[in-house]
């Protein structure tokens, strides 16, 4: 299991194959011109999305994704999370606005989950929210190259991007994404567990069941919809499902 993931980054294979809309991206070189790259955003200083949300609201659509989206999609530890969204929104040490002392993927995956939470729990003005959510979307873009990284939470950042494009599928191809999510967790051996794999600490162990399980879940529901073949079947998968128990009484 050392292909993909130990010859071409992640985040490459993401943008050839979905076209997502960074500006960050275009630093990416591409040459061929049989793959175009994305048009660059013609505001080269984009408000930031996570700026434009006030505190109380962050914490409502954080316990709103933690409560409903969680519950289908449990890609992260909670307590990692917990953290990221911690030093977004409540830094102790930072007066300045949310994100302004956070790292690239806390960056990322909190405005990920703001835009997924924010367009599961508007009921009305929807048009306004999905237009914050998508401003969310493009503050993630700008650092998916620090956070789509060839590892267990590179994929982790990629299923919350395909989250994300179930509910705005103008943001990137899902079957394309959907399907890639899958080969690279092939790539990195999720679908099977070795004896040697009994020795990884609880929260290791179950993290990784839960991204396999959930990229399968995302890419056969994408295949389904859209009358496609999946990339795996059923006989060649020989993992368990993830613990049914809280997070909190997983350890390491």
């Amino acid at each position: 299991f050392c292909g993909l993931a130990s010859a071409v980054p992640l985040v490459r294979c993401v943008v050839a194959s979905t076209r997502l809309p960074s500006t960050t991206l275009l630093e990416i070189s591409d040459s061929n011109e049989n793959h175009p790259q994305p048009a660059p955003n013609s505001n080269s200083n984009p408000i930031s999305g996570l700026s434009t949300i006030p505190t109380t609201v962050a914490d409502f659509l954080f316990e709103n994704y933690m409560t409903r989206v969680v519950a289908q999609f449990p890609i992260f530890y909670s307590a990692d999370v917990v953290a990221y969204f911690n030093s977004v929104f409540h830094n102790p040490t930072s007066n300045l606005e949310p994100g302004a002392s956070a790292t690239p993927r806390e960056i990322y995956v909190i405005s990920l989950i703001m835009a997924i939470s924010l367009t599961t729990a508007a009921r009305t003005q929807q048009v306004w929210a999905n237009s914050i959510a998508t401003g969310l979307f493009k503050e993630a873009m700008q650092h998916i190259r620090s956070a789509c990284t060839n590892d267990i939470a590179g994929l982790q950042a990629l299923l919350l991007l395909l989250e994300y494009t179930f509910l705005d599928p103008t943001a990137a191809n899902v079957w394309l994404l959907s399907g890639f999510t899958t080969q690279a967790c092939i790539d990195l051996g999720l679908h099977h567990e070795n004896p040697e794999d009994q020795d990884m600490d609880p929260v290791t162990k179950d993290v990784r069941r839960r991204v396999f399980w959930c990229a399968y879940e995302m890419e056969v529901a994408s295949s389904a919809a859209l009358l496609r073949p999946s990339s795996l079947f059923n006989m060649q998968i020989n993992v368990p499902f993830p613990t049914e128990m809280d997070d909190s009484s997983i350890s390491a």
